[in-house]
């Protein structure tokens, strides 16, 4: 700084520093130029204060064994410390001892399954672990034999069903279904299943009506054979045979059975459905006769009426049905064969024979009266007119010759 001779003091009192208040105390005051602007020096009796950056016009002397470090408290005050030697040694080895581990600068726990494993037999009362006390924030200890008195006496176990609880041997179980309260289940109250996910591993539930749902619409069940055979019940569980099989395209199927056919059919209106052995549609030759059995209870004055019909005008050939009709009382009783034939591609009409084999009973022989009738395109009736006077009761087989062309 220039020196203040002969400088006349409004010409350099903006130079001078200055307290900004009074004289010097303990206390800091702020050392301002003599217009008022204040400095980075806060200057008191017994401290000094800088209020921004220190710089060293030079850098202090090094000194590689001086161990008293300048460091900053909590007031922003600087303060020493002394330090061991250690504390600028790069070259000191940090060990840890189990269970602690350290590596590079990183500690931390061994895995339990590192440490020294102890077994039912090898294990003391007097071992202990380390636990957590989230209350306080801070680790805690615990001899095994304490552990397993607070266990056993402390805590209340209480199960609900289907759970069960034994105090005296401390085991959990589960309750036998046949203990639960009769009725207590309701499928319509949609009472749920405990299942268990394998993949998972957790335990969920499943309403029972959600479970038939799934079994209805999404299992498969493996059918029994191959494909083609036709599957039956085998004492209660499906079966197929190379023997009873299926095979051909929609509306053009095949039966083949290589065992003994034995049809019986009781029907007044239904179709007959005749199914060939082998061979196809065009296998000449190939024929066979099918049987419909069927019973009528009719009574007097209703005219022709049918008692069964049976589509395949086109195939069948002729018909040979052997019957028994008797009344009421059993007084009159008649047996007979009515046979009948008709031309397969142009028949409008079927010539029929009724004989009758034996009877007993006044008028039985005359009436009812039998026909086989063509009733529309392809059907063939077998019809009755009861004019006896009461009601009578027909049994009878009707065998129709079948061939293919």
């Amino acid at each position: 700084m220039g020196s203040f001779a002969s400088v006349r003091v409004k010409d350099g009192y903006t130079q001078i520093l200055k307290t900004e208040t009074g004289t010097l105390s303990s206390t800091r005051q702020v050392i301002e130029d003599g217009v008022g602007n204040d400095s980075a020096l806060r200057l008191g009796t017994t401290s000094i204060e800088v209020n921004g950056d220190q710089y060293f016009t030079t850098a202090p002397t090094t000194d590689n064994a001086e161990l008293t470090a300048i460091l900053i408290d909590a007031n922003n005050k600087i303060v020493k410390r002394e330090l061991g030697s250690n504390a600028f040694n790069s070259s000191v080895t940090i060990t840890a001892t189990s269970p602690i581990n350290f590596t590079s600068n990183v500690i931390s726990l061994i895995a339990a399954g590192s440490l020294s494993q102890l077994t039912s037999t090898t294990v003391a009362t007097n071992d202990g672990f380390i636990i957590y006390d989230t209350s306080t924030t801070s680790y805690k200890g615990i001899t095994l034999a304490e552990l397993r008195t607070y266990l056993t006496s402390t805590p209340t176990f209480t199960a609900s069903s289907p759970i069960l609880y034994n105090s005296g041997t401390g085991a959990f179980s589960m309750q036998s279904p046949l203990a639960s309260p009769a009725g207590s289940v309701d499928p319509a109250n949609n009472p749920e299943l405990l299942v268990y996910d394998t993949i998972s591993g957790d335990y969920g539930g499943v309403l029972i009506t959600d479970l038939i749902t799934y079994l209805n619409t999404s299992v498969t069940v493996v059918a029994a054979g191959s494909t083609g055979q036709i599957q039956f019940n085998n004492a209660g569980a499906l079966a197929a045979r190379s023997s009873f099989i299926i095979s051909g395209t929609a509306g053009a199927e095949t039966l083949r059975f290589a065992g003994v056919i034995d049809a019986v059919k009781e029907s007044t209106s239904s179709d007959t459905y005749v199914y060939r052995k082998t061979g196809s549609v065009d296998f000449l030759g190939n024929a066979e006769a099918q049987r419909v059995v069927f019973s009528d209870d009719v009574n007097t004055g209703l005219g022709w009426r049918t008692m069964a019909t049976v589509n395949g005008l086109g195939k069948y050939k002729a018909v040979i049905v052997d019957y028994v009709m008797f009344n009421d009382s059993e007084s009159k009783v008649r047996v007979g064969r009515l046979s009948g034939c008709w031309n397969t591609i142009l028949a409008t009409s079927a010539t029929y024979t009724d004989t009758i084999l034996t009877y007993f009973g006044a008028g039985i022989d005359a009436n009812p009266l039998l026909r086989v009738a063509i009733n529309g395109s392809g059907v063939i009736t077998i019809e009755i007119n009861n004019s006896i006077g009461e009601r009578i009761h027909v049994r009878a087989e009707a065998k129709f010759l079948y061939s293919y062309f």
